[in-house]
């Protein structure tokens, strides 16, 4: 995976893209350990297009039309997403949630909110085709510490048949200081010969209070 140090809502965005092939990008003036991008980067001619802005610019364009992810390798609809959970009691604790999980029906991403709405699931769809195992890569980007927690059953490549999971959570507690946690999951799909061929980048965060 190529690093860039340009982050898009905590995630570097050469998780999106590939590493440079044959063809080479016009020069876009983000630098790399003072390397243009374009040296680092799959073109886009040689990859496919990554389904949403980059929020990176050159000329009023973004990267993405100058870089793409490999070929074979497709991400999940929800890649780029952000998802948050907010919960806040009058009367006591209160727990936010954001999970990201995989069955052998597909994938999904819920939430819990608790107390108040909005809890249940945001997001679902099929597996990739020929897929039979998934990892998580479950990195904390802020908050964490007291009142908060990650889970990660699939921090290498898992079937499944167990549903892994990946998740974060905060608990709120009375007379206690808000509690949140923000961080990036990456989900990455592989088929029966142990070629990667999906990888979805997401940010999930969650915020809990307790009454004061």
């Amino acid at each position: 995976m190529p690093t860039t140090g340009k982050l898009r809502q905590g995630v570097d965005i050469g998780s999106y893209f590939g590493a440079k092939g044959a063809s080479t990008a016009p020069a876009t003036g983000f630098k790399v350990n003072g390397v243009d991008l374009n040296q680092v980067l799959l073109a886009r001619a040689d990859g496919t297009d990554i389904g949403f802005n980059t929020g990176f610019t050159v000329g009023g364009n973004d990267l993405r039309n100058f870089f793409g992810a490999p070929n074979g390798n497709t991400p999940l609809p929800i890649n780029g997403n952000f998802y948050a959970a907010n919960a806040n009691s009058g009367t006591g604790g209160s727990v936010a949630s954001i999970s990201f999980g995989v069955t052998t029906g597909g994938w999904f991403v819920s939430r819990v909110q608790s107390p108040g709405s909005g809890s249940g699931t945001l997001a679902s769809g099929s597996n990739p085709s020929g897929a039979v195992t998934v990892q998580y890569t479950l990195t904390v980007t802020s908050g964490g510490g007291t009142g908060t927690s990650t889970s990660n059953s699939a921090s290498s490549p898992t079937a499944f048949t167990s549903s892994p999971g990946a998740s974060v959570q905060a608990n709120g507690a009375p007379s206690q200081p808000e509690r949140d946690i923000t961080a990036t999951l990456r989900i990455d799909y592989f088929n029966s010969s142990g070629t990667n061929i999906s990888t979805t980048n997401i940010t999930i965060s969650a915020t809990a209070t307790g009454s004061s």
